[in-house]
């Protein structure tokens, strides 16, 4: 009966301290304005498309700016992708030989890269006669882009960013 009086008059000291903490925070914190904090974070902001792409998981991306602050508008991964490669497409250095790969880029069961959607579950036309399998996940489609597509065909992406937005937190 002893310790649970004494364990209860010890949560009680510890309630009353937590207290005074909150109440000095508060207090602390009255001068604050954090809205305007908030605002600034989720103000859009461009990443280098060089960053790891699993970095890109969870946000929402607005454009895709080009090195000479040439901005093309792209609210979806799918958006981005066909921007991505539709500029590595006009690249005269890499142009032909990302022709030449339609049909040779595979994914574990289909074509990543073909003439014409025929086997693809979620097809992007880049151009005529150049087709991009796009259902994967953020980290994935960037990773395939950059790796299996950019890389091979020599197309410079390090001047490339990812305008994005932060998405507010559903409560």
């Amino acid at each position: 009966m002893a310790m649970a009086e004494g364990t209860e008059l010890k949560l009680q000291q510890l309630f009353g301290e937590l207290r005074r903490m909150l109440d000095e925070i508060e207090a602390a914190a009255e001068g604050l304005s954090l809205e305007g904090s908030v605002q600034e974070l989720l103000q859009p902001f461009d990443i280098p498309l060089t960053m790891h792409p699993g970095y890109f998981k969870g946000k929402k991306p607005i454009a895709v700016v080009f090195p000479g602050e040439r901005i093309v508008e792209a609210k979806t991964w799918k958006l981005v992708a066909k921007a991505l490669l539709a500029d590595c497409l006009l690249a005269s250095s890499s142009r032909e030989m990302m022709l030449y790969m339609r049909g040779k880029v595979l994914g574990r069961s289909r074509l990543l890269l073909a003439a014409t959607p025929k086997g693809m579950d979620a097809p992007i036309q880049v151009a005529e006669g150049v087709y991009f399998e796009s259902k994967f996940d953020t980290e994935t489609l960037l990773r395939i882009i950059t790796d299996l597509i950019f890389k091979p065909t020599r197309y410079d992406y390090r001047g490339i960013k990812i305008r994005i937005r932060l998405a507010p937190r559903q409560p």
